[in-house]
């Protein structure tokens, strides 16, 4: 595999797990306030990383 292949496999892998991330993110945003409260460190966290 040369270089471009493994950036080009590497990048379509990340935007992948951005989209998860997303996802987790947008699913959190929905929840009760209860629940977002035992959630929110983790939540910080991941925007962070976004």
């Amino acid at each position: 595999m040369d270089i471009k292949d493994y950036c080009s496999k590497l990048q379509t892998e990340l935007t992948v797990w951005k989209a998860k991330v997303y996802d987790v993110v947008r699913k959190s945003d929905k929840a009760s306030s209860g629940d977002k409260e035992k959630v929110v460190p983790y939540i910080n966290d991941i925007h962070i990383m976004n």
